[in-house]
């Protein structure tokens, strides 16, 4: 496509044409301009490239601008990787112009992403991505002086590296490691991984790293007060290329490390020239950030408050959601609990109806309450006076209530029966239906069923204490056994109890 461009916009183009950086920003914004208003993944790619030419140059302003453009396109086409570059070269900037908690916040933020996805998930870009992100954040704790959290970052990324087979970013995790070691006095482990990084292949397609690993070791020597060495490691610094490759307080550090090593060899006047140039390099930052319009990294910092409170917003409609869950959850188990205890209700209504019934037919019947037997006369092969005079006296057991005494056993019950347990278990088994462990529960349950029918006093008590009452140790067996014996419990009877007869 060919773009006409009209004469005014001709003139004003060349009145800036002085401005070099905001020339090139205004020839690529047309550019872009005519290529129409469907945004691509090249759309937002040729801005983030733009903004990192521009940050080259030191157009922070011009990057910060593109950096937001590539924001926006990434957000409405939901392209999260774009989007966390330009939040990456954002932070870049921003640790240039010694705003280094806000480049910090910007990457910890990042990091999180990623590891919220898990890192096995990434792909090979984002991998790489998130190890240049580790490295960016080490440096910003180096520069607020946490040497602690640097080291414990660059780490990660150096076994990170290694694990993804990146040598590009293993090269720079482990100078920003002698970094951290050449600023708390590790100073032979600092040179140790400096050389080791200047071992590796991408070494030699890495200017940067070249240039690092000459200012650290410059910086080893000085503090080692081998000032000849110091100067020898920073003369090989190309000033011209180490505008590109330092930040302000790394060109701030050469000066001052020039000027010491020079006043250390007591070359006085080569030392009074670099810290002038010092001085002159802190003015030009200076001038550097106030140049930067405020408004644009406002408009930055107000899109990244407008991303956490969206993120927030997000979170409290999801956690709303989860509780109309939770709510219409309970209230579906209120309901079915509800459902349940009608139904548990009627049922128990019934037993205890059922129980009363018999309980009555068995009173004006005059039976005693007592184990029910299979009812099947099994017939024994030897019925002599010795088992009619052992029943006689189980009979004479069951009417003297003698069930009632916990000490109840069998051994116990046989020896006063004048027989042997077996004997007794074996009468009991054929001639009640029952093991004798449930003959005497039989005994206790139907003896405390009519009690409590009709002895007001006795429903007043506890179920502890009706249990002990009537043979029980405790109440819980009690209870079990009165369930299993009439389908409801003890507590319930006594309550139904106390209605009916009110």
């Amino acid at each position: 496509m060919i773009i006409i461009l009209k004469p005014s916009k001709i003139k004003m183009m060349y009145q800036l044409k002085n401005n070099v950086s905001t020339f090139i920003s205004i020839l690529f914004l047309v550019f872009i301009a005519g290529v129409g208003s469907s945004f691509s993944q090249e759309t937002v790619t040729s801005y983030l490239k733009k903004a990192r030419e521009l940050y080259e140059i030191h157009d922070f302003e011009g990057a910060i601008t593109h950096n937001l453009s590539a924001l926006k396109i990434a957000k409405e086409n939901k392209d999260e990787f774009s989007e966390l570059v330009a939040h990456h070269q954002v932070a870049l900037i921003k640790s240039r112009t010694n705003d280094i908690e806000g480049a910090l916040k910007i990457h910890l933020q990042k990091l999180k992403i990623f590891e919220k996805r898990k890192l096995k998930n990434l792909n090979e870009k984002e991998q790489q991505f998130y190890i240049d992100i580790l490295v960016s954040t080490v440096n910003e704790y180096v520069d607020l002086k946490n040497y602690h959290e640097a080291e414990k970052y660059v780490n990660k990324a150096i076994e990170l590296s290694k694990q993804f087979n990146y040598e590009k970013g293993e090269l720079f995790s482990l100078i920003s490691l002698a970094n951290v070691y050449s600023l708390t006095e590790r100073y032979p482990d600092a040179l140790f991984y400096l050389e080791k990084a200047s071992q590796l292949e991408e070494y030699k397609n890495r200017e940067q790293a070249s240039a690092f690993l000459i200012l650290y070791k410059a910086r080893v020597f000085y503090n080692q007060q081998k000032y000849q060495q110091s100067i020898f490691e920073l003369e090989k610094i190309e000033m011209p290329i180490s505008r590109k490759m330092y930040s302000s307080l790394n060109r701030q550090e050469i000066n001052n490390l020039f000027a010491g090593s020079y006043q250390g060899l007591g070359n006085q006047e080569k030392a009074t020239f670099y810290f002038e140039e010092e001085l002159k390099v802190f003015d030009e930052n200076d001038q550097l950030r106030m140049k930067l319009d405020p408004k644009i990294m406002k408009a930055y910092d107000t899109l990244l408050l407008q991303e956490d409170i969206d993120k927030l917003t997000n979170v409290s409609k999801k956690q709303q959601s989860k509780l109309y869950l939770v709510m219409i959850c309970l209230g579906v188990l209120l309901i079915s609990f509800f459902i349940f205890y009608k139904v548990s209700q009627n049922k128990n209504k019934k037993k205890f109806k059922a129980l009363m019934e018999q309980l009555n037919e068995k009173k004006e019947n005059k039976k005693p309450i007592a184990p029910e037997s299979s009812k099947k006369k099994r017939e024994t092969k030897i019925e002599d006076d010795k088992v009619r005079e052992l029943l006689f006296k189980l009979e004479i057991f069951e009417k003297g209530e003698k069930y009632l005494d916990r000490n109840s056993t069998l051994a116990e019950v046989a020896k006063k029966l004048n027989t042997n347990t077996s004997y007794l278990s074996k009468i009991v088994n054929h001639h009640k239906g029952l093991t004798f462990t449930k003959y005497l529960t039989e005994l206790r349950i139907n003896y405390a069923l009519n009690r409590l029918k009709n002895d007001p006093k006795f429903r007043s008590y506890t179920i502890k204490s009706i249990a002990q009452e009537v043979g029980f140790n405790s109440g819980e067996p009690f209870a079990k056994a009165f369930k299993a014996k009439t389908g409801i419990y003890p507590s319930y009877f006594i309550k139904e109890l106390e209605k009916e007869l009110v």
